[in-house]
Parts: C-alpha cells; sequence; structure tokens
C-alpha cells in the first residue's frame, strides 16, 4: 500500500544502463534500460546552493541522494567546482554542485552520497522559531476550471471551500477571485484578470494557493506571471492531482513555486500560514521558518531568495483523519454561488484498480459518513436563512425564499457508491431532507451484486431500490420524449448517475482493469432503464491500444444499448475519440515499457520534457478531459 501512496516511475537510463546497479535495471522489448524511481523520499534536508544558479532539477536531485541515505534533518551544501566534499565538524555535508548538475546519472550521486555519509550522519539542529503572527492574507481562486456550463461560473469549489475553511479563525484574510482557464483545446487563456487585479489592489497577499491539474499546467504559468506583473510578491502553494502525484516533477519544471504539497491542502494551510508571517519570495526564509518547515510532511519548499530547497518528508501524501471532523466555513458562500445549484464532495480516493487511474487516493477510501453529509446539509439549509431569510416551508420542506437550485446538489465524489452501506444510508435518508441530488457518479461494478467475492452480472436490488428516482431532482419533470432519445442535442437537465464506462468492449474493459465486463453492464443499464433512472455513459472510442475490431464492438454495444433503452440511458456528446493516461498512471508505464523507441509523443498526443541528466521527464497533454454536464468531475484519465 506504501507503494501504491506514494507513487513510482520509469527512468530510461542514459548509456543503456552503465551507471544503473544491474539488480535495479529492466529491460524493454526494444532494448531500452528502464529502472524504478519512487516519488519523494522520507528525508528531511535541506540543500543550500552555494554555487547559485544551480537547477532545481541538481537541487532536487542532491536531496534524494541524502534523504534515501538518511532520515535524519541533514543539511547539504552544493559548492563550487574543487570542493572538499564530506561532512565538516557541524555535521554539514558538502557536495560538489557543478557534478552534481553533470552527473550522467542519478545513480553515481547516491554511491557517492552513501559513501561520504559511512563513518557518520549529517545533522542539522533546530534554531530558532518562525515569526509571532501569520500570513495577513492568502488568495483562492473559486474554481479555475472553465466549462460551457453555467453552474462552473458561479460556484466554489469543493477543494477551494475546505482550503479556505481551515483558516477560520486564524486571523488571515481570504481572498477569492473569480479567475478561469480552459482546460480543453489548443488556447486555453486565462480569463478575468480584472478580479485578479481587484483582490491584489486590497494589500499585499503572502500566500497564492493554486490547485494544479494536468490541464492547468500552461494558463497556471500564465496566472503566476500575471500575479508578478500586477506586484504579487507572495509565494505560490500549489497541491491536488500533480503535486501530490508528481512531487519532484513539478519542482523542477514549474516556475516560481514556493511549495509543493503532497495530500490535503486544509493540512497544509494553517502551518504554513503559521510559519510564513509576514514574509515574501524577496526574503529568505529565517532559521526558524526552515526548522519549522522541515518538520512537516508530504512538502518541497523552494526558497529562492535563501538560495535553498527543503525536502520534508517528501514521499508522504498527507490526510486528514477524518472527514467528519472537517467542518466547511459556508460564510464565504453568497447568493451567486449556490445560483446553479450546490456541489459537495464527500470523500476521497476510489477502491477500484482502473489502470489509467491518476485519482489522488488510488486504491483506498476516505468518506464523511452518511450522517456526516446530512449534518452538512443541514448547515447549507441553516446558512440560506441568513441569505435569504427564514420563510415558509413547501411539501418538501424547502425555504421558499430560498431559490430553488440552493436544494439541488450534484455529488462529486468519483465513486459515491464505493462504500456500499454508507450509499444505502444516505440514499435512504435523503428523502427525509429538502435536498435531491441533481446526480452523482457510480461505478458499475457498485451497483452489482457480490457473492463469495465474486462480482456477478445481477442488480444489487437492495442498493438501487434506495436509489429510487424521487432521490434526484429531475424526476417528475415536464419533459418531452425527444430530449431523453436526442442526446446529442443540449438539454437542461441531468441524468441521475454518471455510470463512467470508458469502454463498452470486453477486451477493453479488461485491459482498462475495470473489474467487470460487458454482461455486468447490460444488466446494469436494463434493470436502471427498467426502474426509470437516467443514467448516462462517456462515449470514449479508443485508447492507445484500441485495435479495429475494438472499435466496431465499441460503436456495435453503445448503438444496441441505445436502441434497446432509449429513455432512461444516454450517451455524453461530444463523443471522446480516445482515452489518454496521464503520466503518473500504470497504464502510461505499462506504455511506455512496451512501446517501441520514438512512439511517446505520437502515442500520447503530448510535450515530454526534461530535466538534462535529471531523471525528471514532465509528461503532459495538450487537451484534457470535458466538464461533466450535470457537475464538476476529475475523471480518472484523460478524455480526448
Amino acid at each position: 500500500m506504501e507503494r501504491i501512496e506514494r507513487g513510482w516511475y520509469y527512468v530510461v537510463e542514459p548509456h543503456e544502463g552503465r551507471y544503473a546497479p544491474p539488480e535495479r535495471q529492466l529491460r524493454a522489448p526494444d532494448g531500452r534500460v528502464l529502472t524504478v524511481r519512487a516519488h519523494g523520499h522520507p528525508g528531511r534536508v535541506e540543500v543550500i546552493d552555494a554555487v547559485g544558479g544551480s537547477p532545481v532539477a541538481s537541487l532536487l536531485r542532491a536531496a534524494r541522494a541524502v534523504g534515501e541515505a538518511t532520515d535524519a534533518p541533514a543539511r547539504v551544501v552544493l559548492a563550487p567546482s574543487g570542493a572538499v566534499e564530506g561532512l565538516n565538524e557541524h555535521g554539514v555535508l558538502c557536495l560538489d554542485g557543478p557534478a552534481i548538475t553533470n552527473a550522467p546519472s542519478a545513480w553515481p550521486v547516491e554511491a557517492k552520497v552513501r559513501a561520504l555519509l559511512q563513518n557518520g550522519a549529517p545533522a542539522r539542529p533546530a534554531q530558532g522559531a518562525p515569526p509571532a503572527g501569520v500570513v495577513p492574507a492568502a488568495l483562492f481562486f473559486e474554481s479555475l476550471m472553465n466549462s460551457d456550463m453555467p453552474h462552473n461560473d458561479a460556484e466554489i469549489s469543493q477543494g477551494v471551500l475546505h482550503m479556505v475553511s481551515s483558516l477560520t479563525g486564524l486571523g488571515v484574510e481570504v481572498r477569492l477571485a473569480n479567475v478561469k482557464m480552459s482546460i480543453t483545446g489548443r488556447e486555453r487563456p486565462v480569463m478575468g484578470l480584472d478580479q485578479l487585479e481587484a483582490a491584489l489592489a486590497r494589500g499585499p497577499v503572502g500566500l497564492v494557493c493554486v490547485t494544479l491539474l494536468e490541464g492547468y499546467w500552461e494558463g497556471v504559468v500564465s496566472l503566476v506571471r500575471a500575479l508578478r506583473e500586477l506586484g504579487c510578491r507572495g509565494h505560490i502553494a500549489l497541491g491536488g492531482v500533480m503535486p501530490t502525484l508528481t512531487p519532484e516533477h513539478v519542482a523542477a519544471h514549474f516556475p516560481d513555486v514556493s511549495f509543493v504539497c503532497r495530500g490535503a491542502g486544509e493540512v497544509f494551510l494553517p502551518q504554513l500560514a503559521r510559519i510564513l508571517g509576514e514574509g515574501d519570495i524577496d526574503t529568505p526564509l529565517t532559521e526558524g521558518q526552515v526548522t519549522a518547515l522541515l518538520a512537516l510532511d508530504g512538502l518541497i519548499v523552494l526558497d529562492r531568495a535563501g538560495g535553498r530547497l527543503l525536502s520534508c518528508n517528501s514521499a508522504k501524501v498527507v490526510t486528514v483523519t477524518d472527514l467528519d471532523r472537517v467542518s466547511l466555513d459556508l460564510s464565504y458562500l453568497r447568493p451567486h454561488h449556490i445560483a446553479a445549484g450546490v456541489e459537495l464532495s464527500t470523500s476521497r480516493g476510489c477502491l477500484h484498480r482502473c489502470t489509467f487511474c491518476s485519482i489522488i487516493g488510488r486504491e483506498s477510501y476516505q468518506a464523511r459518513s452518511a450522517g456526516s453529509v446530512f449534518d452538512l446539509l443541514g448547515d447549507y439549509d441553516r446558512h440560506y436563512a441568513q441569505l435569504w431569510g427564514e420563510g415558509p416551508r413547501d411539501e418538501r420542506g424547502r425555504n421558499t425564499l430560498v431559490p430553488r437550485n440552493g436544494y439541488r446538489v450534484h455529488i462529486s465524489d468519483d465513486d459515491f457508491a464505493c462504500d456500499r452501506d454508507r450509499a444505502l444510508a444516505f440514499f435512504r435518508g435523503l428523502r427525509e431532507t429538502p435536498f435531491r441530488l441533481s446526480s452523482c457518479q457510480v461505478s458499475i461494478a457498485d451497483l452489482c451484486r457480490r457473492e463469495g467475492g465474486k462480482l456477478l452480472a445481477e442488480p444489487d436490488h437492495e442498493l438501487l431500490d434506495a436509489m429510487s428516482p424521487d432521490c434526484f431532482d429531475d424526476h417528475g419533470a415536464a419533459l418531452p420524449a425527444r430530449d431523453f432519445v436526442a442526446d446529442h442535442r443540449s438539454r437542461a437537465w441531468s441524468s441521475y448517475l454518471q455510470i463512467g464506462v470508458e469502454s463498452f468492449s470486453d477486451v477493453e474493459l479488461a485491459r482498462l482493469g475495470k473489474g467487470y465486463t460487458r454482461a455486468h453492464l447490460r444488466a446494469i443499464v436494463a434493470e436502471l432503464s427498467r426502474r426509470q433512472i437516467h443514467h448516462d455513459a462517456y462515449f470514449i472510442l479508443s485508447n492507445a491500444e484500441t485495435t479495429g475490431p475494438e472499435l466496431i464492438a465499441v460503436l456495435d454495444e453503445v448503438v444496441r444499448l441505445k436502441v434497446s433503452h432509449p429513455l432512461y440511458f444516454h450517451v455524453r456528446f461530444p463523443v471522446v475519440a480516445r482515452l489518454v493516461s496521464y503520466f503518473p498512471s500504470a497504464s502510461y508505464r505499462r506504455r511506455l515499457r512496451q512501446r517501441p523507441r520514438g512512439r511517446e509523443r505520437a502515442a500520447g498526443g503530448g510535450v515530454c520534457a526534461e530535466s538534462p541528466r535529471a531523471g525528471l521527464p514532465l509528461r503532459r497533454t495538450r487537451r484534457a478531459q470535458r466538464r461533466r454536464r450535470a457537475g464538476p468531475h476529475r475523471r480518472r484519465g484523460v478524455h480526448r
């Protein structure tokens, strides 16, 4: 489990693996030598660049070499060429900086560090304390992802709401800017810079917090550039999928970042706010701040003004201990934020083993209990009374002064029914509240019955009984049948269940590690249709290994299902040409290991930028997934 949580990637070794230990080498079919590298390391290492201007990748290389050798706090100095290497009388490890940068592979560096530490351990004594006080102001972006869905223009994303809520009571001024960027298309301009300028005009900002998705990379680079042009000198903290799954790659390649955070942002932010005080990127960190930061987990720090890098147990992905104990400060929600409905994130991770998955918390699951979700919905209802007043209640219990969409909820969990008992309790209790769902996402495997550990191609009737149509807000709406049949047309209602389905071919489903077959899919689609539960699936034609017969099988099955169940089975449009795997996924690693040399770009359709001699390639696709109609979803692959 630790290997899955920490994550790993392949390095294509230079010079046919001359520098890699033989026992660590893997031979690809085309003759390339690969080695396996884990993301991050358990060390707590301060690397000081006494050379000046050393690449970030060199500092990361030195930190890893020491951090894999010892987990004791260590101070490392990258000295100019010709310096005497080894531990000095203060326990500081001195290394030849240019030699680190120019080493043809990480392996000789790590071997040298192990040899230098054979007769002693490095040391970094705790010194001083961070300054009193907190960051005066922190800047967040309400929901960076831009889409053609109207709800997205107004909402505060659940990730942002969780983060700003963690600062409540600390005395930090929270500023929100409604800036947008697209994650689809070749041109991805940053929109809403006037909002950004207005937020910065209110005074200095010490910390800027950004969730970095793969499709945002160029956009966030442009956003940071705009921040600097507007005079913001605050530290940039990156969190989300890319920093969590590929921390060293983000640190090496993203310009002007100060903090790369692995895991739960609401754990990091209060700590960073207290440690930073009124500092900015032009002021080097103090000894007390460095000591405090090194005590944290899952963090890489770039102190550019101080010429140093901190790697703080970067092997660790930080989590909250109990989601039921995470409270949300709804005072940040204004009337326009719920004009198109409410988004709730109630869980993290997923227990399924899809090979293309790049979710945070793969093969693990953490969720609010059903009772906690209902408590949270009650908090929303009470907040509405503060915004609009307490009015008469209708037959469902809704405050009639509140816009109707205030009681329409989209659950953005990657797989809401992953925990069967929780899903049962939630759906059974939902109708006792004023709220109804616009939609939620479930897996076909969740809706099938299990017997003796085997997944049967039979519906789980007890679970489906709980998911009755009247749990959903659009149930009973007066809509023409044509609206249900013509899936390619834009519609003003939501499918109740989003069933994912990355392929309709048995061969493809096995290749993608979905854990179910077409027989399971047919059984669930038929049962959901019989129960008049609207459900939709992506229409993904292929992935990197799809053959012609498999493509025909996908087309044939989609047509058969739609013809057989025209009113309740829906196909999402536009059609997705292919599923492209992210760099951290198992399917990407498999393709890298198996495909012939030179096909990386053609097969992935992306850009492969590599830090010279650092073994930190960065893989980015040109286009990412489309946003779901009923609400925001971070799908586990790139729909392209």
